[in-house]
């Protein structure tokens, strides 16, 4: 399954998801989004991740829990930041007959970094992220 956000294009989030079905319930998941936000004095930068979405019903239909890692490294005029480490996701997927498919998820991340250039910003451990992606499987 190939997948992406077309509607994250418009405000300059560019990415892509390949996903391998490996079992009636498990797929391996990998994407790469690259940030270029709309705005003078927006950041840029990228997200790098991996999941296991193991799925209650079978493979891209239903829900399904997502355990994965991230690893993001964003700059803007404040501050560089990076995010590295692992995150659960929970969501829905569905795939219609003509193999267009829709998933959705969101959850949290703990962040192992603590490489922030700003002394009085406080980067937070725990972090939430999400995605909502539109494909076709192959």
């Amino acid at each position: 399954v190939s997948e992406t956000n077309p509607i994250g294009w418009m405000l300059g989030i560019y990415g892509a998801s390949l996903s391998y079905g490996i079992t009636q319930h498990l797929a391996l998941r990998g994407d790469f989004n690259y940030f270029d936000f709309i705005g003078e004095d927006s950041g840029s930068g990228f997200e790098i991740g991996a999941g296991l979405p193991i799925y209650f019903r079978r493979t891209y239909s239903g829900a399904f829990l997502e355990p994965g890692f991230i690893l993001r490294e964003f700059d803007d005029e404040f501050y560089d930041n990076t995010t590295i480490g692992p995150q659960m996701l929970f969501g829905w997927h569905w795939m219609w007959d003509s193999g267009l498919n829709l998933a959705v998820a969101a959850g949290v991340g703990r962040n192992w970094s603590r490489e922030d250039t700003e002394e009085d910003y406080d980067d937070e451990e725990a972090f939430v992220n999400g995605y909502l992606r539109f494909g076709y499987a192959f």
